[in-house]
């Protein structure tokens, strides 16, 4: 049986599916807050691949595209 913790994570590592773009970085940067807009930029693609709000993002936004196709 899985746990909240293990759908989480599952979810969270869907973006194997579909490789994120610098695209789909540059567009989430956008939405973020300056601060966190800043920190995340200096960070730099590749550590926000595997970070959980980018691929949160990646992961809702293919789903989304996917289902109005």
């Amino acid at each position: 049986m899985y746990s909240y913790d293990n759908a989480a994570y599952r979810y969270h590592e869907r973006p194997s599916e579909y490789s994120p773009t610098m695209d789909d970085f540059k567009e989430w940067l956008e939405e973020l807050p300056e601060n966190i807009r800043k920190d995340m930029s200096e960070k730099g693609f590749a550590y926000c691949k595997t970070a959980f709000p980018f691929t949160r993002y990646v992961n809702e936004r293919t789903t989304w595209i996917w289902m109005n196709l």
